[in-house]
């Protein structure tokens, strides 16, 4: 905004930002291994995320707030710290199409596709420790 005054602007121009991003996804785990650190064995795996969701854009100065799916797709890594805790990085890219803006005259500059892009880090739980085994009687064969 202070650009635009600088630049003798006195329209304001409205924008539109992520207010809330919800999406699922599945991992495939195509690589699990382990690696020797310092002597001790490290287990890690490499996963490949895809999944869908929405977004809530919050609109500001004349745009009304909306909304856009958001397919997502991306990569990360599990480090085993013990048999139940991770230590998890991904990256994310997350596609959606919504309006950013109005021009000069207030009217919507066209819907484009936008890709957010994130990295994360994080903490994972993983459930249960040791599987278990139904025990099967007599009588249910």
């Amino acid at each position: 905004k202070n650009c635009l005054d600088q630049l003798g602007v006195t329209d304001t121009l409205g924008t539109r930002s992520i207010q809330l991003q919800a999406t699922a996804n599945m991992a495939l785990v195509p690589i699990r291994g382990k690696w020797m650190f310092f002597g001790e064995v490290l287990q890690f795996d490499l996963h490949v995320l895809a999944g869908f969701g929405i977004a809530t854009l919050e609109g500001h100065d004349g745009l009304d707030s909306d909304f856009s799916i958001a397919p997502m797709a991306g990569i990360g890594t599990r480090w085993f710290v013990n048999d139940w805790i991770t230590v998890v990085i991904q990256g994310r890219d997350t596609v959606m199409k919504y309006h950013t803006a109005t021009d000069q005259d207030g009217r919507e500059i066209p819907a484009e596709y936008r890709n957010h892009f994130d990295i994360t880090l994080g903490v994972g739980f993983v459930f249960p420790q040791v599987p278990q085994r139904a025990s099967m009687s007599s009588e249910k064969l």
